[in-house]
């Protein structure tokens, strides 16, 4: 039992250190850099998905297997999204590179979660309504997508950038 609660102090206190350390350290610094590049990275590919599935939507362009495999990638990304945004990384903390984070991420971070659950949810439906080609479906997915996920995140999260 000693054994244990020694390991457990030592484990706290090396996790202590290596916060401390962290807050003050310009490696920190380019790691906050690092998820601001790869969130934006994410988003742009949220994007290109979403227009090839309209593509199919509107146009007919690709078929329903290639926009359920697009659905089933923004799935899977919106899982790693609450990951993409560690303290210190909105929009009136860094510089280096310009993002549109409001700090009402960290304030309200349930909420943003949420809404990332719920986007890896809306992804899933849409994966599977667009296994089924049918455009009218598809297009009412997206829009319960675009409404409850990515506008109310935008909305609640996210400034124009200048």
């Amino acid at each position: 039992m000693e054994n244990v609660v020694r390991g457990l102090f030592f484990a706290a206190m090396a996790s202590f250190a290596v916060a401390a350390f962290a807050s003050g350290n310009p490696v920190f610094a380019q790691d906050a850099k690092a998820a601001i590049e790869q969130r934006q990275m994410t988003m742009k590919g949220f994007d290109k998905k979403l227009l090839a599935i309209i593509a199919f939507v509107k146009r007919g362009e690709g078929s329903a297997e290639d926009i359920a495999k697009r659905a089933a990638e923004i799935s899977a990304a919106a899982e790693m999204l609450p990951g993409m945004f560690p303290a210190k990384s909105g929009r009136d903390m860094v510089t280096d590179p310009k993002t549109a984070a409001l700090a009402m991420i960290w304030n309200d971070r349930i909420k943003f979660e949420s809404i990332a659950v719920e986007l890896v949810a809306e992804a899933a439906k849409l994966e599977k309504i667009s296994m089924t080609g049918d455009k009218a479906a598809i297009w009412a997915q997206i829009g319960i997508l675009g409404r409850n996920t990515c506008g109310a995140c935008h909305d609640s999260f996210r400034a124009e950038l200048d």
